[in-house]
């Protein structure tokens, strides 16, 4: 059996990355395979933060809306890049964003589902 340097291994492993694309996963993996009616199913149970905290995680971003509500942001993106370009036609990028709107008192008031690809 033949003994390969660590850099010849290297480069093969890298040039198979580069020959096939890569696939990256961001953000809450809760998402992944929601679509809009199961996150109105999953909303018939949730009333508050904690509902929310339980059913989806911690959020990936909080911030305060201008009427003092709270806003939870939850976001997953999955992506396929090909080699050779960034403007490849073939580079797909799949992405779902949940945002929650809570009241002052940490009652839900609202949300908003976007489920999408690019």
């Amino acid at each position: 059996m033949k003994d390969y340097s660590p850099a010849f291994v290297v480069v093969i492993v890298f040039a198979s990355f580069i020959i096939s694309g890569c696939t990256m996963e961001q953000g809450s993996a809760k998402l992944a395979e929601t679509t809009s009616e199961s996150v109105s199913n999953k909303f018939d149970n949730i009333h508050n933060k904690s509902d929310a905290m339980r059913e989806f995680g911690r959020p990936f971003e909080v911030k305060a809306s201008g009427d003092g509500n709270d806003v939870w942001v939850y976001m997953y993106t999955k992506s396929h890049l090909y080699p050779g370009s960034a403007y490849d036609p073939r580079n797909k990028e799949n992405y779902r964003k949940l945002e929650i709107i809570f009241n002052p008192d940490g009652s839900l008031s609202n949300y908003y589902f976007t489920n999408g690809l690019n």
